[in-house]
């Protein structure tokens, strides 16, 4: 997908799901048109794996309530 947006120094340019996507530096779409089901589900991998990482490397001592749990 190419956007007709030059690149600046508020948004910076990501491929997720194998789209060309512009976000803001607080993650958010810059173009709300982008978003449909399959960013959506990537987006929703990506933090599915950021929870894992933390139910392993931060929070150790609370390995019996993984922090992954609440998305289901």
């Amino acid at each position: 997908m190419s956007h007709n947006i030059p690149p600046a120094r508020d948004r910076r340019l990501r491929t997720v799901a194998g789209h060309d996507i512009y976000f803001d530096w607080d993650d958010f779409l810059w173009n709300p048109h982008d978003w449909n089901e399959a960013i959506a589900l990537a987006l929703a991998a990506e933090l599915v794996c950021l929870l894992a990482w933390l139910n392993r490397s931060i929070f150790p001592s609370y390995r019996g309530y993984p922090v992954t749990s609440i998305l289901y």
